[in-house]
């Protein structure tokens, strides 16, 4: 990780980020997400 990578982590530590995401999304490699989408239904990633 270089050191604007550590500080944005450091900024968003312990804050819930809303990603909005919709059909062919490449989910990230996070501690925690939670995938929200304006359709119904499921999502495909």
């Amino acid at each position: 990780m270089n050191d604007n990578e550590m500080f944005m982590a450091s900024e968003l530590a312990g804050k819930t980020i809303a990603v909005l995401i919709t059909d062919g999304f490449e989910q990230a490699a996070l501690a925690r997400t939670e995938i929200v989408s304006p359709g119904k239904g499921e999502v495909r990633g």
